[in-house]
């Protein structure tokens, strides 16, 4: 009987020893990021330091353990009712990306809780667009570009706002619905003015530019011809220059000869002492034609009158015939 009871208390106590060991452990899932709570001794309460992704064991008398999603995920908001700076009501819809920063987590679980999208997200994101729609004239907001700048001012102040819970939102402006449909239609309308105005620019502007290439077109055209002009006057310049220079070297050899027989001349008559006469006389000799008697006059004498025969005595002397 005693021995009975004995292995009774062994495997209670074995069991429950399982069951400790057993609610100690922890699996973090990927993604996730696992806080501690201290529940019992000094300094209880939230724990900065965190567990990531694993298998863990902590004590679980002293420990609570609580895990939350850091992964990005998708929350839609509809039918949010704002006005724009005009006073149009409109409704907006729009979605968010929320993810968590890991060392901020323990913060947010001690200020907020799991329940943070109700509790901090939802109010924030709904005083934020209330204030940039109003900020906007509603012809602005029907645009495309006013959406969007409604959009990036949504972003940025709920993005601050969020930053310190360790928060990290992404903001997609879906749709901005105008309640009053007689007000919508004359935002249509102007719209559609706008558009007809913008495409006329674009037109104009497209205009502009192809006057503006076709005129570049032209006066490539004309430097074109005015390069080849140029070139064409070069040559001929270039041509003349030539035959200029040719000329002037014909002239030069020419002129060379020319020297050449003056220095010859004078030689010639330095050759008969110097006397052009003299040197005349002999020229004017060896110019006379084969038939022509060249003759002697004796002078000194008076009253002499015999004429002497001087062909043959200067014959073989002087070439005739320029001979």
């Amino acid at each position: 009987m005693f021995r009975t009871i004995q292995l009774s208390a062994a495997a209670i106590l074995v069991a429950i020893v399982a069951l400790y060991v057993l609610a100690g452990f922890t699996d973090i899932e990927p993604g996730e990021v696992g806080l501690k709570i201290k529940k019992i001794g000094s300094n209880k309460g939230m724990q900065q330091d965190t567990l990531d992704t694993g298998l863990w064991w902590i004590e679980p008398i002293t420990y609570d353990i609580a895990s939350y999603d850091t992964r990005f995920k998708q929350y839609t908001i509809e039918d949010l009712p704002a006005q724009t700076k005009d006073g149009q009501p409109v409704l907006v819809d729009m979605s968010l990306e929320l993810g968590l920063v890991d060392k901020n987590v323990p913060n947010l679980h001690e200020r907020v809780g799991k329940d943070y999208f109700d509790q901090v997200v939802y109010p924030a994101t709904r005083a934020t667009v209330r204030n940039m729609t109003s900020n906007e004239m509603s012809d602005q907001i029907y645009t495309g570009e006013g959406r969007k700048n409604v959009q990036d001012g949504i972003d940025a102040v709920l993005s601050a706002k969020l930053e310190e819970f360790g928060i990290v939102v992404n903001v997609n402006l879906r749709d901005v619905q105008f309640t009053d449909n007689d007000f919508k239609k004359l935002l249509e309308q102007k719209a559609g003015a706008s558009q007809r105005v913008i495409i006329e620019q674009r037109n104009a502007e497209a205009a502009e530019q192809t006057a503006i290439k076709m005129a570049n077109l032209a006066e490539g055209e004309k430097q074109k011809r005015i390069k080849a002009a140029e070139a064409d006057r070069e040559e001929r310049r270039l041509a003349g220059e030539g035959e200029r220079l040719k000329q002037e070297e014909t002239a030069k050899g020419i002129l060379a000869v020319k020297k050449a027989e003056a220095e010859g001349v004078r030689l010639q008559v330095m050759a008969y002492g110097g006397n052009g006469q003299t040197y005349a006389s002999v020229r004017w000799a060896e110019e006379m034609g084969p038939n022509v008697k060249v003759y002697g006059f004796p002078t000194g004498a008076q009253g002499t009158a015999s004429i002497m025969d001087l062909n043959g005595v200067f014959k073989g002397v002087f070439p005739t015939g320029g001979k």
